[in-house]
């Protein structure tokens, strides 16, 4: 049992996400699958091991009547300072294997003005500025959870 956790906090997971096609996927070293895609409508397909199930994803909620509650501030509350350090951490966790991005503004004047951030370096062959009306983001991330855990309670 102490195997499977620590091969749980070792186990690398990816994150895809990709506008073209329009679908989100999430895998965890061939454990865990997710995607979440648009197929006539949103649906979220899930398989752990050998469990696989579709969920279409409700979007329209209903408004639930909410009763009005006096906003007490704990004492061990966290501020919005160390929250967004401690964001900041979470993020900076994670290492980008991919990323595009391609814009058309659909004004060729400020395109061609944009056109010569394709070849600035920290940009280059990830931003497309184009003229041909393709707008598109994609991006691959991954990390491991003992990564995440540590810069969340480190």
């Amino acid at each position: 049992m102490v195997l499977l956790i620590l091969w749980l906090l070792i186990a690398r997971f990816t994150v895809e996400v990709d506008t073209r096609v329009p679908y989100m996927n999430f895998q965890w070293a061939g454990f865990i699958k997710g995607i979440i895609v648009y197929r006539d409508k949103w649906v979220a397909e899930l398989q752990i091991l050998f469990f696989h199930t579709t969920l279409p994803i409700p979007f329209k909620r209903k408004k639930k009547q909410k009763k009005p509650k006096e906003k007490k501030r704990g004492k061990g509350s966290m501020t919005l300072s160390k929250a967004l350090h401690k964001g900041k951490r979470v993020l900076r966790s994670f290492t980008v294997e991919k990323w595009e991005l391609a814009v058309d503004t659909g004004d060729h004047t400020l395109n061609a003005k944009l056109y010569p951030v394709n070849y600035w370096k920290p940009c280059y062959r990830h931003l497309f500025i184009n003229f041909h009306g393709d707008n598109y983001f994609y991006l691959k991330v991954h990390n491991r959870p003992w990564k995440l855990l540590y810069a969340f309670f480190g």
